[in-house]
């Protein structure tokens, strides 16, 4: 048996985390929706800011989205009790597209041509950018930039 949900922003879903049995779903057009996974239902809704919520990360009692638009990239903390903003940060001139979290960090990845992850400490939100270099990292003479991350045995590894 198949079961779906349509919701209430019709936008296309970009990000999600699932969180005990809630799961959180970012939009193209800047909203974070709740879905309780017990019975498959739109639980809150809640919208962030005009770009697109493009990656989601969980720790603890919060989540956190990366938006980006035309002119600039934020990543915001939400409270999952209630789905309600706490915090942002603004990272200026970088696209995010993947992330991951390892202890009290978390670690943003960007498609930029430049190679950035992003380091940020989870209990004060500060941040440092990490460059990278991509000699030989192309596909087909085309280069590619930075779309997925993951961490195993205390690393983190992007691709």
């Amino acid at each position: 048996m198949t079961t779906t949900l349509a919701l209430s922003s019709q936008a296309l879903l970009l990000s999600s985390v699932v969180s005990d049995n809630y799961a959180y779903f970012g939009t193209a057009n800047g909203d974070v929706i709740e879905v309780d996974l017990t019975d498959f239902s739109e639980v809150n809704h809640l919208y962030l800011d005009s770009g697109s919520v493009d990656t989601a990360i969980v720790n603890a009692d919060y989540a956190y989205f990366g938006v980006v638009d035309d002119s600039k990239t934020t990543v915001v903390k939400v409270n999952l009790a209630g789905l309600t903003l706490s915090e942002n940060v603004q990272l200026w001139g970088l696209t995010l597209r993947t992330s991951v979290v390892s202890g009290s960090y978390a670690y943003f990845g960007s498609n930029d041509d430049q190679g950035v992850v992003v380091k940020m400490n989870l209990d004060d939100l500060t941040s440092e950018r990490k460059y990278f270099r991509y000699e030989n990292f192309q596909f087909n003479d085309v280069p590619m930039s930075i779309s997925t991350s993951f961490v195993s045995a205390g690393y983190v590894y992007f691709g």
